[in-house]
């Protein structure tokens, strides 16, 4: 399963001050050091994805134990598909965590282990990306989004209590987050728990009333629980929103779903009245 989620700005600026401050703050860098700061620089100013991980490659010959370099080229290997690259740059950042200053790297080793998490869980290795996501709510006990991923591994194993569980620690960080309802709503549609799901799909509905995807998923609860009225409403509204993008394809194949539905339904002669 997919799932975009924001991990936050900020700690990602916080992150880059904190490696430039203490990979950069003494005054006497060797030559190595140095040239391979101008490399990281360098990197800055360019827009190519492969022509930053070149500089970062530069900077990590240079400096083999560069814990800013090593991570920044696994991020940018993610942002390829290239998991595998970046998990071993994730791995050496890793390694570079001082353990003597864990109060000033907890952000940091948190994040490290999240984003190895994650490209675990993108090459299909959930339980390694349950370990690493469980890593980081260790070190930061109040990441919510490390829970929310570690609950798409869980549901990808079919664990869906588990899942449950961590939706709702998210959720309680941070009640108005909606993708953690849809999960959670996923996860208790797979337990056959519907009128839970239907609840979950409601307040995502209330949170992000634009989203298309949720009334389908609503409207597909709603026909298992034997409600045509409220699925056609489901696939009507998801129609028109399909509308609001131009998609009239995507808006007669709601049709067609009210039509399994509900043949009587008077919302697909309106539906077909918008489209056309």
């Amino acid at each position: 399963m997919k799932l975009v989620l924001k991990k936050s700005l900020y700690l990602s600026l916080m992150i880059f001050v904190l490696f430039s401050l203490n990979c950069y703050a003494v005054d006497n860098l060797t030559a190595q050091q140095k040239e391979a700061k101008e490399w990281l620089e360098k990197a800055k100013d360019v827009d190519s994805i492969e022509l930053k991980i070149e500089y970062y490659t530069k900077a990590i010959e240079l400096c083999p134990k560069h814990i800013f370099a090593n991570y920044i080229r696994g991020w940018a290997y993610s942002d390829l598909g290239e998991y595998q690259k970046a998990i071993d740059d994730y791995t050496k950042a890793i390694e570079q965590l001082d353990p003597k200053t864990n109060s000033v790297h907890k952000p940091l080793g948190s994040f490290l282990y999240y984003k190895r998490a994650d490209a675990y869980g993108n090459l299909g290795e959930f339980q390694k990306a349950i370990d690493g996501f469980s890593k980081a709510i260790e070190i930061d006990p109040k990441d919510g989004d490390a829970y929310c991923k570690r609950a798409i591994a869980y549901i990808d194993l079919g664990e869906f209590q588990k899942a449950i569980a961590d939706c709702t620690k998210t959720i309680k960080l941070n009640p108005e987050y909606a993708p953690v309802y849809f999960l959670r709503g996923w996860a208790y549609s797979d337990l056959g728990e519907y009128q839970k799901a239907i609840d979950d799909y409601t307040k995502v509905i209330e949170l992000d009333p634009e989203d298309v995807n949720i009334y389908l998923s609503r409207g597909l609860i709603y026909v298992l629980r034997e409600f045509p009225t409220a699925a056609c409403g489901d696939f009507y509204q998801a129609g028109i929103l399909y509308l609001k993008q131009n998609n009239k394809t995507q808006a007669l194949i709601c049709v067609d779903r009210m039509k399994k539905v509900d043949s009587s339904s008077p919302l697909i002669n309106k539906l077909m009245d918008k489209i056309y």
